[in-house]
């Protein structure tokens, strides 16, 4: 069999499909190629230990006037890409927070883990404010005020914790949720994702065109978990990531971040003939910063994949619509079930490892694609938050009946992420 690769994106069917007038192969046999879907030290008990030892956040709380100091925070990115700071809200009192209550939540972070604030742009003070800015009459009436504000959002203000995604989901932690609501898995055959659906999600582009071709997951603010053969034939220098993106042709519209790689740890048995292995990580030239499009999705328990076989799980990518097909320009998602390994080795002849899990729609059309490499197969915890459970590997065609894709089984490489990060 000749590897294929396979970049970043999904085979997403139905409405999405019906939209761009394209049809899915219909082959059940087809390519007999096996592709990579791209284009062109700690043990289990130190694990479980690092995840018991782990405190919980507590939830974080509008101050009241007396708690809330006039100061910036840490630095973030606020409405139209404008460098801010964390700030309690009342001290960025800007027209489009106080007119738009929703926006805020968007724009929600954390102060000293006690507080919820707001990203404040810089040049706060220059911009046109609603009402005159004027003192209150009193403490109470400026907590009255801000708690206004922030009362239609509640619900997304409590669960913002300062994100601790290197180890299992644990309760109140801020990995894996979605600032925005809507992140379930998908009905059906899947189709275009919501922006800021799935902020852990990375772009890998070459860094000479800009054109993307594998997919990869947020970790924390330094890393991003993508599979090795997407480094086949590259050098650091070639390659950049890009975090909170949606759109490909509108950089600007979720306050995408661009990185260079400032480090890439290939998973040292890679076989790039078989496989096995199929896991990396890069480290970002600089920190990300956390925002609404922009936040790492949980690892999952080591036990997490016990009786999973069946279940839904969702990839997401940017990757092509269907087999030699057009490349998304927007993120895609869908939902797969989860195969048995020993069913899913009867549709490979080269051996499918316990390092290895398979997913993919049993009569067609559900798939990741040309275009995905790299990018996670999630799972949503009962708790509501993601973990990524696979890394986009190798697949024959795409979208075939009976015929699986394959990822890599993140829960084999536990030990393994965690000494690399």
């Amino acid at each position: 069999m000749s590897p294929r690769m396979r970049a970043s994106c999904l085979l997403a069917l139905l409405a999405a499909l019906s939209c761009l007038q394209c049809a899915p192969a219909q082959l059940f046999g087809g390519n007999n190629g096996m592709m990579s879907k791209k284009d062109g030290g700690k043990t289990s008990q130190d694990i479980k230990k690092t995840t018991s030892d782990t405190t919980e956040a507590p939830k974080l709380k509008v101050a009241k006037a007396s708690e809330a100091e006039d100061k910036p925070y840490q630095e973030c990115k606020s409405i139209g890409d404008f460098p801010g700071h964390c700030r309690h809200i009342r001290y960025c009192l800007i027209n489009e927070f106080r007119t738009n209550y929703t926006l805020v939540s968007y724009y929600n972070c954390p102060i000293e883990d006690k507080y919820v604030g707001v990203c404040c742009p810089d040049d706060r003070d220059s911009r046109p404010k609603t009402v005159n800015v004027k003192p209150l009459k009193s403490d109470e009436e400026a907590d009255a005020e801000e708690a206004r504000i922030l009362a239609s959002n509640q619900q997304r203000v409590n669960p913002i914790k300062r994100p601790s995604p290197l180890g299992p989901a644990g309760k109140n932690r801020g990995c894996g949720i979605a600032a925005i609501e809507g992140a379930e898995a998908p009905k059906g055959g899947g189709g275009v994702s919501d922006p800021g659906e799935y902020p852990w999600m990375a772009a890998i582009l070459n860094a000479k065109d800009n054109e993307q071709f594998c997919g990869g997951v947020i970790l924390d603010q330094n890393h991003v978990l993508t599979a090795a053969h997407c480094l086949i034939r590259k050098r650091q220098a070639d390659l950049a990531v890009v975090l909170g993106e949606y759109d490909l042709t509108k950089p600007d519209e979720t306050r995408s971040q661009k990185f260079k790689v400032a480090n890439i740890r290939r998973h040292e048995r890679f076989d790039m003939h078989t496989y096995e292995n199929d896991i990396a990580i890069f480290t970002l030239d600089r920190p990300a910063v956390f925002n609404t499009y922009v936040w790492p999705i949980c690892l999952p328990d080591p036990d997490d994949m016990k009786g999973a076989t069946n279940k839904t799980a969702v990839v997401t990518g940017w990757g092509t619509m269907y087999y030699g097909g057009p490349a998304a320009t927007v993120l895609m998602e869908v939902g797969v079930p989860i195969w048995e390994n020993s069913m899913c080795q009867k549709r490979y002849t080269q051996p499918v490892l316990k390092t290895a899990l398979c997913a993919g729609g049993y009569e067609g059309g559900k798939d990741s694609c040309q275009g995905d490499s790299g990018g996670p197969l999630m799972m949503q915890k009962d708790d509501g938050r993601w973990t990524n459970i696979g890394v986009v590997s190798y697949g024959i065609r795409c979208g075939e009946p009976l015929q699986p894709g394959v990822y890599t089984r993140v829960t084999e490489y536990l030990q393994w992420i965690q000494k690399n990060v």
